[in-house]
């Protein structure tokens, strides 16, 4: 890859520690783990260590790991796990309105089939406050899903708090902490949440890999969103994949051992707000909060197209519009219009997000290539 990447909300390259990890699973040791002979010793193992290593990035029990394809699939079967369950409290569940897309289908498929969804507004900075929740909360609410870290704005919303006001009513609390586990410490027990999503190539870690913790003490036992063979303990059926798992494993270690990951990239975003505000004139930072961007940054050039941007940064500066999960579309980013921006501001909008190598030096290259384009745009508008 030339250029300077700064999508890693999309997706993170692969750390080199990740795919020596893999690489014996996908050769001699390639076996079914869920066979009785001798060649299913290997990956079973590799699964088991897996399941400890992700287990104690978040402070949780092996036991309380389900392995998933993403984090897709796991909120998919958080939401739905719960509110299919027999044993749910309700058919009311509570989604903020700024939470990933597949959260968001996910609690709008639960609503076409017969449930109650509250959708939570945000402020104009991105967050959700714990008394707009409580205040959704009825006798008939099963289920509490508000995401950990934003994936467009990177504001992190008040879980914790929010899980505090509602313990001890039987209400499930699920956070998708895919971009949190990659940027912040993430201890289950200190949010107090009963289910948690993580993808694995948000945390330089391969795709087609996720986790979904489901907490011991969790008041409801979810109905599995794969049906098969018993895998898993038969909250998710099929192969489990043995170097898959191993490659998250290996990515959750790693970004146990990179401490000053979150502080890295919160250095990159800052010292890149601050440089490109004084580089360019016209800037707006969306749902800019004084701490809490944690690596991801919005930014709004007026008077340029964020596509026009794009494209003069091709190959030299790769950014994003908005969530890299809404492939092939440009339509107007549901966050955006959450905290309050206009079609026009949303069309100006770009999300610049950082990894945890990011440099000073690769920042001030980016940076002036960013005035270079955005001013180019500007001047084909004349």
């Amino acid at each position: 890859m030339t250029g300077i990447y700064l999508d890693f909300a999309a997706t993170t390259p692969i750390d080199p520690r990740v795919r020596a990890a893999m690489e014996p699973l996908l050769s001699a040791h390639f076996g079914n783990p869920h066979a009785e002979h001798s060649d299913a010793i290997a990956p079973a193992a590799a699964i088991d260590t897996a399941e400890k290593q992700v287990a104690h990035l978040i402070g949780a029990q092996p036991g309380e790991i389900v392995f998933t394809s993403g984090a897709t699939e796991a909120n998919n079967a958080a939401l739905k796990g719960v509110m299919r369950s027999t044993q749910r409290r309700g058919d009311h569940l509570i989604v903020s309105a700024i939470e990933h897309s597949c959260v968001l289908e996910s609690a709008r498929a639960l609503e076409r089939s017969g449930c109650t969804v509250t959708f939570i507004p945000v402020d104009r900075l991105g967050y959700v406050t714990t008394g707009d929740v409580l205040d959704a909360v009825t006798p008939e609410t099963a289920l509490i899903s508000i995401m950990l870290v934003n994936n467009e704005l990177g504001t992190r919303q008040p879980v914790r708090e929010i899980v505090q006001q509602v313990a001890g009513q039987g209400i499930v609390t699920h956070t998708d902490a895919a971009q949190a586990v990659a940027r912040i410490r993430v201890d289950v027990h200190d949010l107090g949440v009963d289910l948690l999503s993580l993808s694995g190539h948000k945390l330089y870690g391969p795709k087609g890999i996720g986790a979904l913790y489901s907490s011991s003490d969790c008041p409801v036992r979810l109905e599995p969103l794969i049906h098969g063979g018993g895998q898993q303990g038969g909250r998710r059926g099929g192969t489990v994949p043995a170097f898959l798992c191993a490659g998250l494993g290996a990515a959750a270690e790693q970004a146990m051992d990179a401490l000053n990951l979150s502080d890295t990239a919160f250095a990159a975003a800052r010292y890149f707000i601050e440089s490109l505000d004084r580089a360019i004139e016209g800037v707006d930072f969306n749902g800019f909060g004084p701490t809490d961007y944690d690596g991801i940054v919005s930014v709004r050039f007026h008077d340029a197209k964020a596509i026009d941007v794009l494209q003069h940064l091709y190959g030299r500066v790769s950014a994003s519009l908005g969530s890299a999960c809404h492939a092939g579309s440009i339509e107007p980013s549901h966050v955006l219009q959450a905290i309050g921006l206009d079609t026009a501001q949303m069309s100006e909008s770009i999300r610049f997000s950082f990894g945890r190598d990011a440099t000073e030096i690769e920042v001030d290259r980016a940076v002036s290539m960013i005035a270079d384009a955005v001013l180019r745009t500007r001047a084909l508008n004349l």
